[in-house]
């Protein structure tokens, strides 16, 4: 009797070891890929829930906006943390404190600094500051290259130069500064 299961069972071993590695594949999708998808679908449809209650109820669209602004403004700390820089002193004397300081880091020399007329859009303040600098290729290069690393403050919109030497030359450089409006 018992040589006829063992026979039985060498006969079906293969099939016992694919239906098993089936079973444990299945498993494992199912732990790992079909969960948690599933979760997050799940938690989806909560929060778009919630939105379309938000938006159907009298105040909605005023809480969405206070979610949005509040998401920014954490977003916006963020920013200040990584850029050395604080929400109190969003002004632009701040901004032209931190231009001066990476033209200093870059030795760059100011022959001029002259304020350009100021423009605004429901976000931010434009202020155009004209600088007139000499310098060298290498220091200009590292100035806009740190320039460009905080394109959130400030961006370059001309650039003209000018050789004095080989290594030495005089730019101006209209740089824009972009202030947020508080609000």
């Amino acid at each position: 009797m018992h040589s006829d299961i063992i026979k039985k069972l060498k006969r079906e071993a293969i099939a016992l070891i694919v239906l098993s590695i089936a079973v444990f594949l299945t498993a494992t999708a199912l732990r790992y890929l079909i969960i948690p998808t599933y979760l997050e679908l799940k938690a989806g449809r909560v929060e778009l829930n919630d939105y379309l209650n938000m938006i159907s109820s009298e105040n909605g669209y005023q809480t969405i906006k206070n979610e949005i602004m509040e998401k920014t403004r954490l977003l916006q700390n963020r920013v200040d943390t990584i850029a050395g820089t604080s929400n109190e002193s969003r002004d632009l004397s701040s901004f032209l404190e931190l231009l001066i300081s990476k033209a200093r880091a870059s030795d760059i020399r100011f022959v001029k600094m002259q304020p350009q007329p100021e423009t605004r859009n429901e976000d931010f303040q434009f202020f155009p500051v004209l600088l007139e600098v000499t310098t060298t290729y290498h220091a200009l290069g590292q100035f806009l290259s740190s320039l460009e690393k905080l394109p959130y403050m400030f961006r370059v919109d001309r650039l003209a130069l000018e050789a004095l030497s080989e290594s030495s030359i005089d730019g101006k450089i209209l740089i824009t500064c972009l202030i947020p409006i508080k609000g």
